[in-house]
């Protein structure tokens, strides 16, 4: 890994998802880009979905001085010991959507997002600009839900889809890399024929072909996907949730519908995302 990038609008919850960054970039050796949105009262339009980040000449002096006071801000946060040896790259500019149209210029590895905050920040996990990064990256993307310190996650839920379309590979997390074992959360609708056995026979079948003997499925029923995978997580005490997508295509496979947007709008715990090739 080495960008992880991160937006944020200096509001509490956008500055713990620059700690955790700093956290992964010193444990990775990673450089971090830290993309900030002026947001001010003066310009309240900024948060919309206008992208041509021009302004007319009566609001140019507001956000000059808007961006003057938070790259000032910006640079005083970065003073502190926290972020002392890591490579840290600021882009400040007007609109999310701006932000959203060039994420693929940055060739992050890692997004790191929160969900709460001022209102344009917010604009990043809901509704259409969630499935925007989504779609725009072929990185994972990690949201925050509240701050969390430190960000050691040790119960790991990964959601998959058990059937014969299953991926050649699961790309496994970067979080996980040392972890004893895998624990894999299969939602089972009450209208699938299939019985709990041919699940698992499946499951073991897909293992064998990855090699992979440290595994645990956990299968639970409900008829919405998304309702199982949080009930389950809280159930579980699990403190990350992880969610497959396929990259540029939406929310397919085991995501069908809203299954993603809806746990990233109803999680309290950090939701990571990542994208099948």
């Amino acid at each position: 890994m080495k960008t992880i990038l991160v937006p944020t609008d200096l509001s509490p919850i956008s500055l713990q998802a620059l700690e955790t960054a700093a956290e992964l970039a010193r444990t990775y050796s990673a450089r971090i880009l830290l993309l900030h949105t002026v947001i001010d009262e003066d310009l309240t339009y900024l948060s919309s979905a206008d992208s041509t980040l021009k302004f007319s000449d009566d609001l140019l002096p507001a956000f000059k001085k808007a961006r003057h006071r938070d790259e000032a801000q910006l640079k005083a946060l970065l003073s502190d010991p926290l972020y002392q040896g890591i490579e840290i790259q600021i882009e400040v500019g007007k609109t999310l959507k701006g932000f959203l149209d060039c994420l693929s210029d940055y060739n992050p590895d890692l997004i790191i997002m929160a969900s709460e905050g001022a209102s344009g920040l917010k604009a990043w996990t809901e509704g259409s600009h969630a499935e925007a990064v989504m779609r725009q990256t072929s990185c994972p993307v990690l949201i925050l839900k509240e701050p969390i310190k430190p960000f050691h996650p040790e119960r790991i839920i990964t959601a998959i889809d058990v059937d014969n379309r299953m991926p050649t590979a699961l790309p496994k997390p970067f979080l996980m890399g040392s972890r004893e074992w895998d624990d894999y959360l299969f939602v089972m609708k009450p209208f699938d024929p299939r019985s709990e056995e041919e699940i698992k026979q499946l499951m073991t079948a897909w293992a064998e072909n990855q090699l992979l003997d440290t595994y645990r499925l956990h299968i639970t029923r409900h008829s919405s996907s998304a309702t199982g995978i949080l009930e389950y997580a809280a159930e579980v005490s699990a403190d990350l949730v992880v969610l497959f997508t396929h990259a540029r295509k939406g929310i397919q496979h085991f995501l069908y519908g809203s299954v993603a947007e809806s746990v990233l709008n109803r999680a309290e715990l950090p939701v990571l995302i990542i994208h099948l090739s």
